[in-house]
């Protein structure tokens, strides 16, 4: 008898136990479901080698953009969960991030067929469009790169001289490559994702698609000396191994003298003179019709003690913080980058009238 109360016993324990293992499971996967398994089903509709433009199509337009050259677009689902898109220089997707640093599509820098392309053909709008000369248009459509090329919406020389580019797109080294997509991929991949490198040979790819000059200084051009009347000088800087590039434009004074300084575009943030420290997002709230974060004001803090005067010489480094609807900050989206790989200065501009 004794025994068959055991049995019993061990029979009911065995069932609470299994019964308390699904509900664990069940909780498990009810708390995933508040942004892990929408991310998941995003994730599901994608494929290394779509173009940015298909990417927005499927999943609908990002939270936020973080890159001060490259475009890299963060969502961000209910649980402050976080998807990163990683792009190749010609727009085309590479990889997806969690806040983990996991790769979800599991092909990280994976040669990819990427069809070449010229600017003008994919990217770029054979107009000259209103847009081109809006305030607005200029802030979120134009970044470091265009800056240093002194393109302001619209491409002010060169063979492609008039073109302007979608709203919200950024242009990026490489857009004028000719034939050379899969040779700049596996450039890429032999030097294990060296992004200044990768941007240097890109941007020089340019200067030839487009007939303009991107070439290295010298100490006599950053002095000012042996430079073209349509020239300048910039500089330009990385992250180390795959991540986005930052470029800075010398300054001169309204006289064509030298100013001393050096101004630069992080990305969608205003040209400033002044590093940028920190960058502040507020009001970062889930929209109820599609279940991803929208974020409400972005706030940008420069340095306000001194001028940029040597990019080399500054820390080159930005936290991003986030904060809620009650102004309380999400402390796990807190990221900070640092550019500290510096790949050189470089003499760009139009080519000189023959």
């Amino acid at each position: 008898m004794l025994k068959k109360h055991v049995i019993f016993v061990s029979v009911i324990l065995t069932f609470l136990a299994l019964s308390a293992f699904a509900q664990a499971g069940k909780d498990a996967t009810e708390e995933k479901s508040a942004g892990r398994l929408l991310m998941e089903e995003k994730l599901g509709k994608l494929q290394v080698g779509m173009h940015a433009f298909q990417v927005e199509q499927l999943i609908g337009t990002p939270s936020y953009d973080t890159g001060f050259g490259r475009f890299k677009p963060v969502y961000i689902f209910e649980g402050w969960e976080i998807l990163k898109i990683d792009y190749s220089f010609d727009g085309h997707l590479l990889a997806a991030f969690d806040k983990s640093g996991v790769n979800l599509l599991q092909t990280i820098h994976a040669p990819y067929d990427t069809p070449p392309h010229l600017m003008k053909q994919i990217l770029i709008l054979p107009t000259l469009r209103e847009g081109a000369v809006n305030p607005m248009f200029l802030m979120t459509s134009t970044n470091s790169y265009a800056y240093a090329l002194n393109w302001p919406g619209i491409i002010t020389y060169g063979i492609a001289q008039g073109y302007s580019w979608p709203p919200n797109y950024k242009p990026q080294p490489g857009n004028f490559m000719f034939n050379t997509s899969q040779v700049t991929v596996d450039l890429l991949n032999a030097f294990e994702g060296e992004m200044g490198f990768y941007t240097s040979f890109a941007a020089g790819l340019d200067a030839g698609g487009n007939g303009h000059v991107f070439r290295a200084a010298t100490e006599e051009n950053l002095a000012g000396e042996n430079l073209g009347s349509s020239e300048w000088i910039v500089y330009l800087v990385a992250t180390s191994g795959w991540g986005d590039y930052h470029f800075y434009r010398q300054d001169y004074n309204a006289d064509g003298n030298l100013a001393g300084t050096w101004s630069h575009k992080p990305g969608r943030a205003p040209v400033e003179r002044r590093e940028l420290l920190r960058i502040r997002c507020y009001d970062v709230a889930i929209d109820e019709e599609t279940q991803m974060a929208r974020v409400g004001s972005v706030s940008y803090e420069y340095d306000t003690e001194r001028l940029i005067i040597d990019p080399t010489q500054i820390s080159r480094s930005t936290t991003t913080y986030y904060y809620d609807i009650n102004g309380v900050e999400i402390e796990s989206m807190r990221e900070t980058v640092t550019y500290d790989k510096v790949e050189g200065a470089y003499v760009v501009g139009p080519k000189p009238e023959v």
